[in-house]
């Protein structure tokens, strides 16, 4: 049984839902993360973030090397995906990224986490949106809705 204390859906770094971005686009999630990094996909935004990988591999083709994700979490209700270089990259290319993820990262600001439908609904001031139908379902029941949630 999971514990009644969760919040919002955690997924770690083994997740089905980021496997296929991994199976795509490997050297984006080469780089095994530190302790320190959290990397959890909620599954109304892995759309935004999986057209955000589409971006930066264009971006960066003929360059990829030197590129992974570092934290990829939700925080204060939206998404916070940092990109990470191992190498260094021209300060124009650079600038392109974070623009990129900047964009993406505004995009899930009034996205539901669990069907990623426009919602701008909160339990709670900070916490992660949820659709009318989706928070009626969490008030109702928090544990059941994360189970059927949560692949």
């Amino acid at each position: 049984m999971k514990p009644r204390h969760i919040t919002y859906p955690i997924i770690w770094q083994l997740s089905p839902l980021l496997g296929p971005l991994r199976e795509r686009y490997p050297y984006q999630f080469a780089k095994p993360p530190s302790s320190n990094v959290e990397q959890s996909m909620q599954t109304g935004w892995l759309p935004a973030f999986a057209a955000l990988c589409a971006d930066v591999d264009l971006l960066l083709a003929g360059q990829p090397r030197g590129f992974y994700w570092g934290n990829l979490k939700e925080k204060m209700g939206s998404a916070r995906w940092r990109p990470c270089f191992t190498h260094t990259l021209d300060a124009e290319t650079r600038e392109q990224l974070y623009v990129l993820v900047r964009a993406a990262e505004a995009s899930t600001a009034g996205m539901c986490i669990a069907c990623g439908t426009t919602s701008g609904l909160h339990e709670a001031p900070g916490s992660p949106p949820l659709c009318a139908v989706h928070l009626a379902q969490f008030r109702h029941d928090p544990q059941t809705f994360w189970d059927d949630v949560q692949p």
